[in-house]
C-alpha cells in the first residue's frame, strides 16, 4: 500500500486555496499532514452526503494506516475486512454493493444523503416512540410486532402527515457557512509559510511532533494485513 498516493487525493483540495503546493512532497511538509487530518471529517461528511461509493472507499484507504498507527486494532481490523473485501473477496456485483450501499436518501434530492447507521438511529426513535404509544397494551409480542411493520408504518406515518400538511418536526440543525472560518484559517496558514517547506522547523510549543503516518511501517504494515486476511 503506498500511503503517500493515497494521501494525494485529500491534498489536491488545498490547491484552489494554495495553487504552489507540491502534492509529491507531501511527506516533507509536515503542517500539510496535520492539515490533512484536521479537515478529513469535512471530507468523508461531504463523501457521505454526495454518495459517492469511489470516495468513500479512498477514506478508508486513508484510514487503515491512520488506525494501525495510532494503536486502533478493532478500527484497523474494520477497515482492513472491507477493503480486502472490496478488492479481493467479492464478486463484482457485490463489492459495488458494499461501497455504493453505504449511504441512503430518504428526501430524494441530490447531497442529502446519510449513512446508513446513522438512518437506523432515526428508525430506532420511530420504534421507540411506538413503543412508548402501547402504553399498557405493552407485550413482548406486541413489541415483536412493532418490529416487523416499522418500514411499512413510517412509510404510512410519513405519508398522512405529507396528505394533511402536519408539519414535522426535525431533529437537524441548520449548519452554518464555515466559509469565513475557513478563510480565516487559511489566511494564518499562509502567514506563517505553512505550506513553505523548512528544514528542521518546530513549532514552539511543541518542538517535537510526530507525524502519524511517518510512524507505519510499511512492510509491517503489509505482513500484517496477509495475516488478517
Amino acid at each position: 500500500m503506498n500511503v503517500n498516493n493515497d494521501m494525494m487525493d485529500i491534498t489536491t483540495h488545498f490547491h484552489q486555496y494554495v495553487p504552489s503546493v507540491d502534492c509529491t512532497k507531501t511527506v516533507q511538509v509536515p503542517s500539510l499532514l496535520d492539515c490533512h487530518r484536521l479537515t478529513s471529517q469535512v471530507i468523508v461528511c461531504h463523501c457521505y452526503k454526495g454518495g459517492g461509493g469511489i470516495r468513500i472507499h479512498r477514506y478508508w484507504k486513508y484510514l487503515l494506516p491512520l488506525f494501525k498507527a495510532s494503536g486502533r486494532t478493532n478500527y484497523s481490523i474494520e477497515a482492513l475486512t472491507m477493503l480486502s473485501q472490496y478488492e479481493f473477496k467479492l464478486t463484482p456485483a457485490q463489492s459495488a454493493e458494499l461501497i455504493w450501499n453505504r449511504v441512503i436518501n430518504v428526501h430524494g434530492v441530490p447531497g442529502r444523503n446519510v449513512p446508513c447507521d446513522l438512518h437506523m438511529e432515526h428508525l430506532n426513535r420511530v420504534c421507540k416512540e411506538a413503543i412508548h404509544g402501547l402504553q399498557a397494551n405493552k407485550t413482548p409480542a406486541a413489541i415483536t410486532r412493532v418490529g416487523k411493520s416499522l418500514g411499512t408504518f413510517n412509510t404510512v406515518l410519513n405519508q398522512f402527515d405529507e396528505d394533511n400538511h402536519v408539519p414535522v418536526p426535525s431533529g437537524a440543525r441548520h449548519a452554518p457557512s464555515m466559509t469565513k472560518d475557513r478563510d480565516v484559517i487559511l489566511k494564518e496558514l499562509l502567514q506563517g509559510s505553512t505550506f513553505v517547506n523548512k528544514a528542521n522547523r518546530k513549532h514552539a510549543s511543541f518542538p517535537h511532533v510526530k507525524i502519524m503516518l511517518h510512524s507505519v511501517d510499511e512492510k509491517a504494515l503489509m505482513d500484517w494485513m496477509i495475516a488478517h486476511m
